[in-house]
């Protein structure tokens, strides 16, 4: 009886444990709905970086992060990831991964701090898994956050991700046309692999500006 008594009291704490944790991460999660830029897509549940990387939490006080659409059709095929190891230490808007593409290599922002605690070795072996999905299946890292506010700091949502994805394919538009297509109102079309036809001068610029490494 009281075995019996003391599982139940068991089950009621884990029970009222998980039902806390399971709040505290999706309070954590912006609701907002997902935005379309042409073939550009940014999903309404997760943070965005500056330099195009997102942050989403996934539970047990760990986030996901990745590389944004944006990222993966300016460089276009990614040929290699450079990624961290698990137990190495993050931070935000230091370089966290490399990617190389048409021999050239762009290094990307962490969008948080914190700790390595898995890496998407499938990614990792195939790269080219991210031209169909940089979120869900193309996450790269699973990092332990130093702080449950990680994803509130120099973060944004998708409708203002939105707004600094028209002005990086704005500015490709006005000054290295004709080499994306039109801006429209309801959005661009980003000519897959736009970095590779851009020459090393204007290749710096573009990448100081837009993917900005600390």
């Amino acid at each position: 009886m009281l075995f019996a008594a003391f599982c139940l009291v068991c089950l009621l704490v884990l029970g009222v444990k998980f039902a806390i944790e399971y709040r505290r991460t999706h309070a954590l999660i912006p609701q907002e709905a997902a935005v379309q830029l042409g073939p550009i897509q940014l999903p309404g549940d997760r943070y965005y970086h500056p330099g195009h990387t997102w942050a989403k939490p996934s539970g047990a006080g760990e986030v996901l992060v990745g590389l944004d659409a944006f990222a993966r059709r300016f460089v276009g095929d990614v040929k290699r990831l450079i990624a961290p190891s698990p137990g190495q230490e993050l931070e935000q808007g230091r370089a966290a991964w490399t990617i190389e593409f048409d021999g050239r290599k762009l290094e990307q922002p962490a969008p948080v701090d914190g700790e390595v605690v898995e890496v998407n070795e499938e990614v990792l072996r195939h790269p080219e898994k991210l031209r169909d999905d940089p979120y869900d299946r193309g996450w790269l890292l699973k990092v332990k956050p130093r702080n449950t506010e990680c994803c509130s700091t120099n973060l944004f949502g998708a409708s203002l991700a939105k707004k600094w994805v028209e002005l990086a394919i704005q500015e490709l538009q006005r000054t290295y046309s004709p080499l994306v297509g039109a801006v429209s109102q309801d959005g661009g079309e980003l000519v897959e692999g736009v970095a590779r036809l851009l020459d090393d001068e204007k290749w710096e610029h573009f990448k100081r500006q837009y993917f900005p490494v600390a």
